[in-house]
Parts: structure tokens; C-alpha cells; sequence
């Protein structure tokens, strides 16, 4: 049973219609152009149009010598060459060579016969002269960076069989420069390779010149991996011991030592290659570019490579002709590559411009070929009844393997005139120049002959003819009519009187004008409507109306951490487009800036501009004077922060060019670093010269990156209650996670290059003094200075804070993401602490240390974080625990073990889920003094050393002089003042949940003291504080006077 070639249909043109195709497609087919064939002429296709078939699956699909397919018009005529008998010549398919590959013979006028000729086959990969005579080669390869390093090595047995108290001492000399390190035996009585490293990465030499670090095996192996580039050229370590059993242990510890060779971290180029097929290999032959540290070389890989003569060159051989490469580098296979390696000494980071590898064949030689890998055959045809429909051909397989298929080649046009239009022009409100151009053509001879055709704008859009030539056509003109004895002009309506044109050519007449858009006109496609003559198309897209003159974008969004500072890590490519000529305007500025100076201009880089694809017009210039942070020149300024105040904005003078027609496109590299508390969107306005928008500042805000924080902070729950005053009181560990590799770094530019240091703070410096801190790395690969992170005094605007924060220095970044622990932490809270909630911020960015920001930024949700909830101190005096019943005025006090039912004069409610009660009771219940000053309308609370008051006009109550944003505004009924429970007894100690527990089914709220045991605790969430309570004589309380409210006298 045959198998079914399936096709493919595409018009080669300005675009490119691909139908359906089966699952199981192997031949693709296409016509190289589609006709338009005009009424009332009689068109052949000798012009150039083919039909392509090539096979694509394997050899069964080929197409083989003696194959006959069939070639069906749905109407018209094939148009061959006939003989003089009128038989029909056969037309040799070549594709354009000598060598014939098929032969086409008409049948009958809409049937042509296509055989394909002896000795060919038709199929994927077999070439022709048409093509490039091989296949195979490199693929063109840059290299990013070379970058080397060196250091040292020793292998380490374990060493057993030690007491209590026995170390190693380890003599390490590295250039000739003798350092001593002590090793303790560890609890097990054994000396290990991790202890070893530990303490070679804690002394300050080694720390500073290298990453230690060990590779288990048998025995380990400790590797010194220096810092910065710097060589070893000469390595020993010697041991000796110090043992309370003087027998030294033997075949342990250290052994083999030496220095490391220098190791790259990209070691050698590595070029995908694909086997050179030499069969029909150009005498050019194959052309390899090589440019290694900056020295470029070329090579010529000809047929002679292949030693073996089996018409392929592998791997090997190409590589084998690579001789006189740049010094110290070799060429050998690897794989499916052609590795380049270095050898040579040891060198610094390289320029990535200065590599480059590439390759292509020479020219084809022209060499007779009996196979092709694709079949054209010219569609000869005439069609001199044209009807409406377009014409096709209808592909019937026979004896190939092709599947049935129909391809239009050609549609229908009645009209005598079409218009077109070169591209489609961009215009705007600002745009000094709006012109436009299109072409009204003839389709059939004497078309025009005087003729007057119109066209019409959308709304919002008119026509100008000022400034614009017509010299093809007779008259261009608005068009205008007289109503009434008065002439009307319609602007959106162009008049065209055409001239009359040519007897026997085709003519063309070519018109321009100027298209201005209103307030009111919409923004996207601006089109043509054909009102008056026939054309067609009836309608014509011409142009795009823009929001305005000049288009800012940047290049590709970047993602970002926040508070990074390292050389040339940000820099956002920022475009400026003018999309019509002159749209930025002469000897204006356009104004740059950071939205809420979320960013910095990076101090030490260049802030630069250039023009893009050979743009030209206006120039885009940096105003130096804009910034006193910039310095240099017009298309690159550097940027100096002077120490810590650098600038998040700039200016660019516009400067118009003579000529009004040229548009201006330019490309701004500005190197940048966000705020350390930013997070989210970070945005660049762009306003002034032309450039505008709908930002909230004006012009345009174009996002630059996605910025996130470094870190993530969370500390252990539940918060710990912590009392005002009072030393040593211990914190909940807390948990620092890194986003992502390396977003902590270990050093921070022209400030420190061994270290970088980041903070835990209180929310407001001086609330906290942190008498102790333990930091350490629980997880990842982040080291951290162990001596110098630990509690530290802080300044801030010339005030210094003892032991105000938390310090953790990172000295090495890590390659995976690193867990950061503080633990053991106790802190002695200062008297002005608020109640209630009290926050850490932890300082994770150093951006700081050499920008500083206008104003102070925290969208970063993770910068501050709960850490402790401050009450007052307990007082032991007096254990009164207090009852109240929600809509009831009776009450129970229980003093010791003794209840006391009580009456107030006004019953407790709910207001806003909040559980309201007359502030004397609340006195009561919490064992304060309270008062009332009428004319200042504050009441005040006294216990002990605590004086919280309210004005009962307002939400906030204050405490020891602090303020405390109250849950509401205080309430006045029946004469009595009401606050939320809640924040009284929040004042005085309390806690929801634990002091202060709410029943839902009883609907009551009970007060206990400050000191409750888990017991009382207890019995109040279960109701069952009163059951085991004695009942005292039930007393009714007088009406507490000095917090009612004046009535006004009668």
C-alpha cells in the first residue's frame, strides 16, 4: 500500500499563509509568489513563478527516477512551447541549473504531466547545485569571561587516640611568609578535617587571602582557594603536636602537601561541531575565524584534512588543521566540540569582546548534480477568461507518494485603479512633521484619463496640504462644496483629480500630504476610505496615530535585589524613540529621575548614551550641570557620590539637527542600585521636550526591574512579654533566609573589601540595649566573621546608641542560598517604649554606605518584623479578678478567695466587636486610681508607676507619656465615658487571651490579674472562675461622680 506524502501550501511574499498540515508531513510544497491577474488582459506566468515540492521525511518519501504526478487548473490553460505540428514540447525542470531534473508535458489545456528524469532522486539532504556543496562546521561561538584563580592543598587523616586537651600545631608557609595554627582535638578526642578548616578559616591571615574548604575522600583533602587572583607560587605545612601522652600519633594528620596550579574557571572554549560532509567540498573550503585574547587568526579546513579519505572530516581532523593558534592555546576534540584550552601563565580577568569563533564554507563550485533536494516547477499558464474566482492547481500524486493537495496561484482584480502605501507612517499631536505617502495605480490602460477620486479620514483626523508637492497628479485639494451661497470645506475628505496618463503604459501618480489628529481622535490604525472612484482596496491603513511624538521603553525588564552594591551588576538599557521627525524639541530637557527615589545612580560607573541603528536628527546630550554627582561629557558621564549623596535623577538637553526629517533613536545605559527597604516594581519617569504621558508626575513611567529583598526575617513564636525597664529579659531566636545565591555580599565598593555588614535594629533606636547575641550560619555555604557579629553600638544623626543593634558581617558570599540563625539574644527595654507590639528591623542591603536617599523608604514588607509585646511590671499587692456580663449592670469582683457582686450604674455593651465599659469600673477591675477633668475632658489612670490618660474627644491614650492608638473613639452614655477594655487593661499589663478572656456563651469578659496562674487562666475560658469563689453580702456601689460628664444647668 502506498504511503501518502502530505503538503504544505505557502506564498513566498511580504507574508506567508501556511494552511493545515497532517501529522504525518513529508513534502512540503509552496509558489514562490501569487499573481493578481487584471480583467480584460490575457497574463502567461513566465515571469518567475515556480511551484516548490520537497520532500522532508527519509528516503521512502524521495521522489525517484521514471515518478510521474499530475498538475490540474481549475480553469485557463497550460501555455507551452508547440512544435509544428502542434504537439507539445516538453519543458525541461532544471531549478535553475544545467543538469535536468524532471520534465513537464501538457496533457490537455488544464492537465500537465510531470516525470521525473532518469538517474535523479528528489529528497532531503541531497543537494544541488544551487546549494552549498557540504555540510557541517562550528557554530559561531563568544565567550562570556576567563577568569583564573590558584591556590593550595594538603591531604588530612583523621587523627584518634588523643586525651583530653591535646591539639596540633600547624606551621603553614605560603611565599615564604610562616603562619602558626592551633587545633584542638574536639569532644570525641579526635582531630578532624572539618576542625582543621574551621580553624585555618578562622585566623585573620588565611581569612583574608583564602576559601578553605574540604573535599572528603580517603584521606580528605583541605583546599585553600586564594582570594582576588593572588598566586602561590611556593606552599608547605609542617606539624607538631602537643599530647598529655608524649606518643605522638603516627601516619596521621598531615601529609602531601602543595601548592595548586592556577585553575580557570572557564578553562577552555568549547565549539559545537557537526561532521564536515566532503563529498562535493568548495576548493574555497571551510573558513574558521579564530580571535583569542584580542589576536584574531583565520584557517582553511580544505578537502585534504580528510586523512582517512572516508569524504567526511571529523572532529580530529578539523582540529588537526588548527596549527598556529595564538600562543599557549591548543585545539583538540571533545566529543561533539572542538575544545580551545589555555596553558599558558596565570593572568587576569579578560575582556568577552576579545573572543570569537565562527565559520562558513566558501563559495559552491559549480558541479553537475543528478539529485536535488527540492523540485520548482515554473508555472506556465494563461488565463485569458478571467472569472471571479482565483485560479489554482490541484496536485495528483499517481505513482509518488505525495498527498492530494490544491495552491492558489493567482486572484481576481476588476478594478481600473488600486492604491498602496509604502509603510505605515506614525503620527502625532506633537509631531512637527505628519506627512504621509501612497500611490494611486492604474490596473487597466487609460484608467485615470482626468478622472477625480476620493478619500476619506476617520474622525477626529484632517488632512493638510502645507509644505507637501504633488507633481503627478493634476489637482490635490480639501474638498469643498458651496451650500447656500457659502463655501463649506470638509478637512477629512482629500480630492484627487488625476491627469490623464499614458495610451499604452501603465501610469502611476504618487501623492503626499500632511494628516494632524485632534483632541479627539483615537490612538492605533489611522485608514483611508476609498468615497469616490474604482479603486481598490476600498480602505488603506496609512498610519498610526502614538499617544505622542516620542516612545520610552528599556530593553529588557531586569530582576533585582535590593540593597546590592557591586560594579556593573545593574544597568538598565533605556530607549528613546522618536516616532515622528523633530518630536523632541530644540533646547528643551528631558528629565529622568527615579519614581520616589526608590534608586540610585551607581556611584563609579558611567552613565552613558549612544544612537541606535544609524539614527540620526535630533542629539540627545547629558546636561552635566543637571546632577552634581555627574562629570565628563555629553554621551558619557561618570557618576561621583562625593561620599554618600548621590543624585536618582538627570536631565538631556535636546538639540535639534538642521534637517527636519530625519528621526532620532537612542539607547541610554544607566548603571543603578535600589534602596536596601525597596521591593516591587522600580520605575523610571521620563517627562519634559516632547516626551509625555499620563504619569502621576507627568511623561511616562516605564519599569525598569522587579525588585526583591534580599532576605526574608521571621523570629520564633510566641513573642515573648518583656517589661520596661527591666535587664537581660530573653528574645525569641530569629531567622534570616537569603532569596536567592549570593544575595548578601562580602564586601561593599570603596568602602570595605573583606566584609560587608548588615543589622538588626529596634523599630526606633534607644527602645532596645541588646545585652547578648549569638549569630551563626545554619544552612548554605555563606560565611560570616563569628568574632565581629555580635551586639554593637549604633550612631545615628550624631547620637550613639550602647549596644543598640544586632551586627552581622558576611565575609565570603555564598554560591547557594544561606541560612543565617541569632539566638541566645537579650535585650533591656528603655522606660519610653510604647505598650504593646514592639517591632525589629532588620538593615539587609548596603546601598547605604555610599547613596543616601531623600526620604525614608520601607514598601519592603519584611524589613520590620514583631519581635516583642511590652507590659508593665506585676504587681504582687493586690489579686482582684472582675466579672463583667454584657447588657447586665451587675457585676462580680473576687478578691482572694472572697466574690463580691456589685451594681454600676450603666451596663457594658458591644460597639464595633469591641467590649465596652464605663471607665470607672475598668479602675476598679484593674485596682487604679482614676480622675476626671471636665474642662479638659481627660480622664487619667494611676497605678503605681504607671499614668496612662485620654482625652475622651480623641483615639489615642497615653502611657508614661507614650502613645497608644486606642481600637476607637472613647463613647458617652448616659453621662459615662466607655472605652475598649482592651486597651485600658493593655496599658496596665494585660492580655487578650490570657488576663483578659471573653465567653462567647456566657457573653462576658473577665479581668484577671496581671500575674494569673495557668489555673486561673483556665477556670476563665471555662466560665468557672465564680464556682469555687466565697459569696460576700451583695453590695450596691455609689455612682462613681467623678467620671460622669456635666449636665448643663437648667
Amino acid at each position: 500500500m502506498k504511503r501518502k506524502l502530505a503538503l504544505v501550501m505557502a506564498f513566498m511574499m511580504a507574508a506567508t499563509l501556511v494552511p493545515a498540515v497532517p501529522a504525518d508531513a513529508a513534502t512540503e510544497n509552496s509558489v514562490n509568489k501569487q499573481l493578481t491577474l487584471e480583467r480584460n488582459a490575457n497574463v502567461t506566468t513566465s515571469n518567475g513563478q515556480y511551484l516548490r515540492i520537497e520532500p522532508k521525511n527519509s528516503v521512502v518519501d524521495n521522489l525517484t527516477a521514471g515518478q510521474i504526478f499530475e498538475l490540474h487548473l481549475n480553469y485557463g490553460e497550460w501555455d507551452f512551447g508547440v512544435d509544428s505540428k502542434g504537439n507539445s514540447l516538453p519543458v525541461a525542470i532544471n531549478n535553475g541549473g544545467a543538469t535536468t531534473l524532471a520534465t513537464m508535458t501538457k496533457k490537455t489545456d488544464t492537465i500537465a504531466e510531470v516525470k521525473i528524469a532518469d538517474g535523479v532522486t528528489i529528497g532531503e539532504g541531497l543537494g544541488s547545485t544551487a546549494k552549498a556543496a557540504a555540510t557541517g562546521g562550528v557554530t559561531e561561538t563568544k565567550v562570556d569571561k576567563i577568569k583564573v584563580s590558584s591556590g593550595a592543598e594538603f591531604k588530612w587523616t583523621k587523627v584518634t587516640g588523643l586525651s583530653a586537651g591535646d591539639s596540633v600545631n600547624l606551621k603553614i608557609t605560603v611565599n615564604g611568609t610562616e603562619t602558626t595554627i592551633n587545633v584542638k582535638a574536639d569532644a570525641a578526642k579526635e582531630i578532624k578535617s572539618d576542625a582543621v578548616v574551621d580553624a585555618i578559616n578562622s585566623n585573620e591571615n588565611f581569612r583574608k587571602m583564602f576559601y578553605t574548604t574540604v573535599v572528603t575522600g580517603t584521606p580528605d583533602q583541605v583546599v585553600l582557594t586564594s582570594k582576588d587572583n593572588t598566586a602561590v607560587n611556593s606552599f608547605t605545612v609542617e606539624q607538631t603536636y602537643d599530647l598529655a601522652n608524649p606518643t605522638a600519633p603516627v601516619g596521621m594528620g598531615v601529609s602531601a602537601a602543595a601548592k595548586r596550579p592556577a585553575e580557570y574557571e572557564r578553562p577552555e572554549i568549547l565549539v559545537p561541531y557537526a561532521e564536515i560532509s566532503t563529498a562535493t567540498l568548495p576548493t574555497a573550503g571551510y573558513t574558521l575565524t579564530v580571535k583569542l585574547e584580542g589576536t584574531e587568526k583565520t584557517f582553511t579546513v580544505k578537502a585534504d584534512a580528510d586523512t582517512d579519505n572516508d569524504k567526511k572530516i571529523s572532529a580530529t581532523e578539523f582540529a588537526n588543521a588548527l596549527v598556529g593558534l595564538q600562543t599557549s592555546w591548543t585545539a583538540a576534540p571533545s566529543g561533539d566540540n572542538i575544545k580551545f584550552s589555555y596553558g599558558g601563565a596565570v593572568k587576569t580577568e579578560t575582556k568577552p569582546e576579545d573572543y570569537l569563533i565562527k565559520g562558513a564554507f566558501g563559495a559552491a563550485d559549480a558541479v553537475a548534480n543528478a539529485q536535488a533536494d527540492e523540485l520548482r516547477i515554473p508555472m506556465l499558464y494563461k488565463a485569458s477568461e478571467l472569472k471571479e474566482e482565483p485560479m489554482k492547481v490541484t496536485i495528483v500524486p499517481r505513482d509518488t507518494t505525495m498527498t492530494e493537495g490544491t495552491y492558489t496561484l493567482s486572484t481576481v482584480n476588476a478594478d481600473e485603479l488600486k492604491i498602496s502605501t509604502d509603510k505605515k507612517y506614525k503620527i502625532s499631536r506633537s509631531g512637527s512633521s505628519n506627512e504621509v505617502k501612497f500611490a494611486i495605480s492604474e490596473v487597466n490602460n487609460k484608467a485615470m484619463d482626468g478622472q477625480t477620486v476620493q478619500f476619506k479620514l476617520p474622525t477626529g483626523f484632517a488632512w493638510d496640504l502645507s509644505n507637501v508637492k504633488n507633481p503627478d497628479a493634476t489637482d490635490v485639494k480639501i474638498y469643498d462644496e458651496v451650500v447656500d451661497g457659502k463655501t463649506k470645506t470638509y478637512n477629512r475628505i482629500l480630492s484627487v483629480t488625476l491627469k490623464k496618463g499614458s495610451d499604452t503604459n501603465l501610469d502611476v501618480a504618487y501623492i503626499n500630504a500632511n494628516i494632524i489628529p485632534d483632541r479627539d481622535a483615537r490612538l492605533g490604525d489611522v485608514d483611508i476610505t476609498v468615497l469616490q472612484g474604482d479603486i481598490a482596496p476600498s480602505s488603506l491603513v496609512i498610519a498610526e496615530y502614538v499617544i505622542d511624538g516620542v516612545s520610552v521603553k528599556v530593553d529588557k525588564v531586569l530582576d533585582v535585589i535590593a540593597g546590592k552594591d557591586v560594579e556593573k551588576k545593574y544597568e538598565a538599557k533605556v530607549i528613546v524613540d522618536e516616532n515622528v521627525a523633530n518630536a523632541l524639541l530644540d533646547g528643551r530637557y528631558v528629565e529622568f529621575s527615579f519614581v520616589d527615589d526608590a534608586a540610585f545612580l551607581q556611584d563609579g560607573e558611567v552613565l552613558k548614551v549612544k544612537s541606535l541603528d544609524g539614527s540620526a536628527g535630533d542629539a540627545l546630550n547629558i546636561d552635566i550641570n543637571s546632577n552634581n554627582d555627574l562629570s565628563g561629557k555629553a554621551d558619557a558621564a561618570t557618576i561621583d557620590g562625593a561620599g554618600t549623596d548621590v543624585g536618582s535623577f538627570w536631565d538631556m538637553k535636546v538639540v535639534q539637527d538642521a534637517d527636519k526629517t530625519k528621526k532620532a533613536k537612542y539607547e541610554i545605559t544607566v548603571p543603578f542600585v535600589v534602596n536596601s527597604d525597596f521591593t516591587g516594581d522600580l520605575m523610571l519617569n521620563v517627562k519634559g521636550a516632547g516626551v509625555t504621558g499620563d504619569a502621576k508626575n507627568g511623561g511616562v513611567d516605564v519599569k525598569v526591574a522587579n525588585v526583591k529583598a534580599p532576605v526574608t526575617i521571621e523570629a520564633a513564636k510566641p513573642l515573648p512579654q518583656v517589661k520596661i525597664g527591666l535587664q537581660n529579659q530573653v528574645g525569641s531566636d530569629i531567622t534570616i533566609k537569603e532569596t536567592e545565591a549570593g544575595a548578601l555580599q562580602d564586601y561593599v565598593p570603596n568602602v570595605s573589601k573583606d566584609d560587608a555588614t548588615y543589622e538588626l535594629v529596634p523599630e526606633k533606636l534607644g527602645y532596645a540595649t541588646f545585652d547578648n547575641a549569638k549569630v551563626e550560619v545554619t544552612d548554605g555555604n555563606l560565611s560570616i566573621d563569628k568574632d565581629a557579629s555580635d551586639v554593637d553600638d549604633v550612631k545615628e544623626h550624631n547620637n550613639v546608641y550602647k549596644d543598640g543593634r544586632i551586627k552581622i558581617v558576611v565575609d565570603r558570599v555564598s554560591t547557594k542560598p544561606s541560612t543565617i540563625k541569632v539566638s541566645d539574644i537579650k535585650a533591656t527595654l528603655d522606660r519610653t517604649v510604647p505598650y504593646g507590639k514592639l517591632q525589629m528591623k532588620g538593615k539587609f542591603g548596603v546601598v547605604a554606605a555610599r547613596h543616601s536617599s531623600k526620604k525614608d523608604i520601607e514598601t519592603n514588607k519584611t524589613v520590620k518584623f514583631d519581635y516583642f509585646t511590652t507590659v508593665t511590671p506585676v504587681d504582687e499587692t493586690k489579686r482582684i479578678t472582675t466579672v463583667f456580663t454584657i447588657g447586665e449592670k451587675n457585676y462580680t469582683e473576687v478578691n482572694g478567695k472572697i466574690k463580691e457582686e456589685k451594681t454600676a450604674e450603666v451596663a457594658p455593651f458591644i460597639q464595633n466587636d469591641r467590649t465596652m465599659l464605663p471607665v470607672r469600673y475598668v479602675a476598679n477591675a484593674l485596682d487604679a486610681a482614676v480622675s476626671y477633668d471636665p474642662n479638659t475632658r481627660v480622664a487619667t489612670f494611676t497605678k503605681n508607676q504607671i499614668v496612662a490618660t485620654i482625652n475622651i474627644d480623641k483615639d489615642i491614650m497615653y502611657v508614661n507619656g507614650s502613645p497608644v492608638q486606642l481600637d476607637g473613639k472613647p463613647a458617652n452614655v448616659e453621662g459615662r465615658i466607655f472605652l475598649p477594655v482592651a486597651n485600658i487593661a493593655q496599658a496596665f499589663g494585660l492580655e487578650h487571651g490570657k488576663t483578659i478572656i471573653w465567653n462567647a456563651e456566657a457573653k462576658t469578659v473577665t479581668i484577671l490579674p496581671q500575674n494569673a496562674t495557668e489555673a486561673e487562666i483556665k477556670e476563665a475560658k471555662e466560665g468557672k472562675t465564680l464556682e469555687n469563689a466565697v459569696t460576700k453580702e451583695e453590695t450596691k456601689t455609689e455612682a462613681p461622680a467623678d467620671t460622669k460628664t456635666e449636665t448643663p444647668a437648667k
